[in-house]
């Protein structure tokens, strides 16, 4: 059965090293936190604030973020064999998620204002409606992926691979045109 905590804010409390299980916290706050080693297992983060933490060691498995916040959050520094996570309506800016294997992966609604997804893994991930403005691919791999619902997208396409991807043709047009090419309609 899953327990909820709601409206706790968390920056003053010492949450290395803990085990949280079958939770769900909702308007929490977890700001500019310096977390080590701990471990998320089948939890829903629900309108939570993890902006400016440092998430040194965590694992996340089986977890849900809702509409919560990002803002600088370095994901490349946590337990990468233990994350598997959705993010659905959040906020990203400046997130960084360098070198991650995020295959099969759901991004949903969320936007990821300059975030780095340098040299990840993200074949066959999906990112629906997401606003991707100023995001770094470089060295990404993107085959299979799907951002066709997705918007402001700058890939490289000799610098990332992304045989299979599937972007919307307007998205194709932008990504052309920053190589000088003209792409006429009949």
């Amino acid at each position: 059965m899953i327990k909820t905590k709601k409206n706790i804010d968390f920056t003053s409390m010492n949450l290395d090293d803990e085990l949280f299980e079958d939770i769900c916290f909702e308007n929490c706050i977890f700001k500019s936190m310096k977390i080590k080693g701990t471990e998320f297992d089948s939890c829903i983060f629900k309108d939570c604030d993890f902006s400016l933490s440092t998430l040194d060691g965590v694992s996340f498995s089986n977890i849900e973020f809702l509409n919560s916040k990002f803002t600088g959050v370095d994901f490349s520094l946590c337990n990468t064999y233990i994350f598997d996570a959705k993010f659905i309506g959040c906020i990203m800016h400046y997130s960084i998620f360098s070198g991650m294997n995020l295959s099969n992966f759901n991004f949903k609604d969320s936007i990821f204002y300059e975030s780095d997804f340098t040299d990840c893994n993200l074949n066959s991930s999906v990112f629906y409606n997401c606003n991707m403005e100023r995001v770094a691919f470089e060295g990404a791999s993107l085959i299979n992926s799907d951002l066709s619902t997705s918007f402001n997208i700058c890939i490289n396409p000799i610098t990332s691979k992304v045989k299979g991807m599937k972007i919307s043709q307007e998205q194709a047009s932008l990504i052309l045109s920053s190589f000088g090419i003209k792409v006429i309609k009949y």
